[in-house]
C-alpha cells in the first residue's frame, strides 16, 4: 500500500454550468463526492493526504484561473504528486492546453493524473501519452464549451428582446424586481428626475454635479456602498463624488424613458475576458420595456441640447490626452484646445474642483508645451545612455552562457550518478554487496542528486531573471534607437514610453514610464 501520495483534488464549476439543466451533476459538492468515492475505493490512494483546489463560477476555456494556477505551482514545487478531477472538462476545455498538461507537463513533474469519469489514470498507462481518445475527448469538450457560450449569448439576446434587464446590477435610479424588470427606486429616481429638470432649466453638467455634491446627495457608487450592495469596483478612492461625466451618462441613458438597452459591449472572442464596444446600430433596444423615470419628451429635448453643443466640436487626441492624471483626485485631466492666429495652444485642466470642493487639485491650466519640454529632455538624457545599457546586457548574456555551461555540467553529473545507482543495484542483485551497503550507497547518491538538483534550480532561476531583464531592456533599446534623435515629441513616443503622468496641486509632476529603470 502506497501512503506517500499527496493528492491535489481539483474542482470547478462555471457560470455556464449553473445555467444548464444538468448543473447538479457538475456542482462542487457532486464533484467532491464522486472523487472521494473513487479515492476510498483504491487501496493505494485512500490513506493519502488531500489538498483541495476550487474554481467557483470560472470558465474552463483557458488556464488563467486562480485555483488551477495554485495547483500547478504546488505540483512544480513538489507539494502534490497526484491530481484527480471528475472529468477532463473540469480541468480544462481548451483541448490543446489540457492535452499539454496531461501528456507533457504532469509526466515531466512526476504527477499522476486521474480523470474519474473518463476512466483515465496515467499511473496505469504503459507510457506517458494519454492516447488519441484523450485528445478527442478534450477536443469535444473545447467545442462543446464554445457552442455552449454561443447558446448562452443567444438566450441572453432573446431575453433582452423581451425587455428583461440582463445585467447583474440595475442602473442608478432603478432596482430589479423578481421578474428581472426595472422599477423606479424611490430614493434615487427623484434625483434622476431632478437632474433632467436642472439641465432643461439651463444648468450645465458641471453645475448640476456641484449642486448635488454641495447638498450631500450620494453619488451612484456611494449609494451602493451605503446600501452594502455586492458589486465589483476598481475605484481607488474611498469616497466618490458627482462629476459632470456621470451627469452626462445619466442624461444620455435611454433606460430612463423605459427602453431596455442590451449589447453595448461584447466579449472579444469566446473564452476571452476582454470586452469590446459594439456600434450603437447593433445594440438591442426594446422601447417601453419598463416604466420610465422621465418623459420621452423631456429626454429628447435634452438630447437635442447635446447635438447643438456638439456641432463643430472636435474630438482631440493631443500629445498627452488621457495620459495625465490629477494626483489629488485621481481623475484624468481634460484636454483644452485653443485656436488663434499664431496657431494652436493645448492645455490640460482638472475639472474636479469645479464640482467637488474637498480635493485640493491644481487650479490652473497646464500648458502642453511645458510638459513636452520636460518629457523631451528626459528622453534625450535616456537616449545618451543606450550604449551603456547595451554593454551591460552583453555582460548579462555572458553570465547566462556561464550558467548554461554550469547547468550542463551538473546534468552530466546527474547522469553519472544515475549510472552509479544502476551499477549499485546490479551489484546488490548479483550478491556482490549486502542490502545494508546497497541502501547506504543508494542514500548517498540520492542525497547528492538532491543537492545538484537544488543547485540547478538556483542557476535556472538566476538565468530566467537575467533573460527576462535582457529581453525587456533590449525592447526598450530598440524603441530608443528607432525614435531618436528626440528633437520633437510625438504621440507615438508618448504611447510607447509613458504609462501616465501625475500632477498634484503644487504642480509637482511624476512620470510613470512603460519601461523599467534600465538606465
Amino acid at each position: 500500500m502506497n501512503k506517500d501520495y499527496v493528492i491535489g483534488v481539483y474542482l470547478r464549476i462555471s457560470s455556464e454550468d449553473i445555467k444548464i439543466s444538468d448543473c447538479d451533476s457538475n456542482s462542487i459538492v457532486s464533484q467532491r463526492e464522486r472523487i472521494n468515492d473513487y479515492i476510498l475505493s483504491h487501496e493505494e490512494l485512500k490513506e493519502a493526504s488531500l489538498k483541495e483546489y476550487v474554481d467557483d463560477g470560472i470558465s474552463g476555456t483557458n488556464f488563467e484561473r486562480e485555483a488551477v494556477s495554485t495547483l500547478i505551482e504546488d505540483a512544480k514545487n513538489g507539494l502534490i504528486n497526484c491530481v484527480i478531477v471528475k472529468d477532463f472538462s473540469r480541468f480544462g476545455r481548451n483541448y490543446i492546453e489540457t492535452g499539454t498538461y496531461i501528456d507533457k507537463i504532469f509526466p515531466f513533474l512526476g504527477i499522476r493524473f486521474i480523470s474519474v469519469n473518463d476512466n483515465y489514470d496515467s499511473g496505469k498507462l504503459s507510457s506517458h501519452t494519454g492516447g488519441i481518445d484523450v485528445a478527442f475527448k478534450n477536443m469535444i469538450h473545447d467545442f462543446y464549451s464554445k457552442d455552449l457560450s454561443k447558446k448562452i449569448i443567444s438566450a441572453k439576446r432573446a431575453n433582452a428582446e423581451k425587455g428583461n434587464h440582463m445585467t447583474a446590477y440595475a442602473p442608478y435610479g432603478f432596482v430589479k424586481n423578481k421578474d428581472k424588470k426595472l422599477v423606479a427606486d424611490i430614493e434615487s429616481a427623484d434625483v434622476v428626475r431632478r437632474i433632467f429638470t436642472m439641465r432643461l432649466n439651463g444648468e450645465t453638467q458641471t453645475d448640476i454635479a456641484r449642486i448635488l455634491n454641495t447638498e450631500g446627495v450620494s453619488s451612484p457608487l456611494m449609494l451602493r456602498k451605503k446600501r452594502k450592495d455586492k458589486f465589483p469596483c476598481n475605484k481607488s478612492n474611498d469616497i466618490t463624488y458627482w462629476r459632470g461625466s456621470r451627469i452626462q451618462a445619466i442624461l444620455k441613458d435611454r433606460r430612463y424613458v423605459g427602453d431596455a438597452v442590451y449589447g453595448k459591449v461584447k466579449r472579444a472572442e469566446i473564452g476571452s475576458k476582454k470586452d469590446v464596444k459594439v456600434p450603437e446600430s447593433q445594440w438591442i433596444v426594446v422601447e417601453n420595456a419598463h416604466e420610465g423615470i422621465v418623459s420621452r419628451e423631456d429626454f429628447e429635448k435634452v438630447q437635442s441640447m447635446f447635438k447643438h453643443y456638439s456641432k463643430g466640436r472636435q474630438k482631440n487626441m493631443e500629445l498627452f490626452t488621457s495620459k495625465i492624471k490629477c494626483a489629488d483626485c485621481n481623475h484624468t485631466l481634460i484636454t483644452k484646445v485653443y485656436n488663434n492666429k499664431s496657431g494652436k495652444t493645448v492645455r490640460y485642466v482638472c475639472n474636479t474642483k469645479s464640482s467637488v470642493s474637498v480635493y485640493k487639485c491644481i487650479n490652473k491650466q497646464i500648458d502642453e508645451m511645458i510638459i513636452s519640454k520636460v518629457i523631451l529632455t528626459m528622453l534625450q538624457k535616456f537616449s545618451l545612455l543606450v550604449d551603456d545599457v547595451s554593454q551591460v546586457n552583453r555582460g548579462k548574456k555572458d553570465s547566462i552562457q556561464e550558467y548554461e555551461k554550469d547547468i550542463k555540467g551538473y546534468k552530466n553529473t546527474l547522469k553519472m550518478l544515475q549510472n552509479k545507482k544502476f551499477d549499485n543495484y546490479k551489484a546488490y542483485k548479483a550478491g556482490s554487496i549486502s542490502l545494508e551497503v546497497f541502501k547506504k550507497e543508494k542514500s548517498g547518491y540520492e542525497k547528492r542528486e538532491s543537492e545538484i538538483n537544488g543547485q540547478i534550480d538556483v542557476l535556472e532561476e538566476k538565468m530566467k531573471l537575467l533573460r527576462s531583464n535582457v529581453e525587456d531592456t533590449e525592447d526598450t533599446i530598440k524603441d530608443f534607437t528607432k525614435l531618436s534623435p528626440f528633437n520633437k515629441l510625438t504621440r507615438e513616443m508618448v504611447n510607447i514610453f509613458i504609462d501616465q503622468i501625475e500632477i498634484d496641486h503644487m504642480g509637482k509632476m511624476t512620470v510613470v514610464w512603460n519601461f523599467e529603470d534600465v538606465f
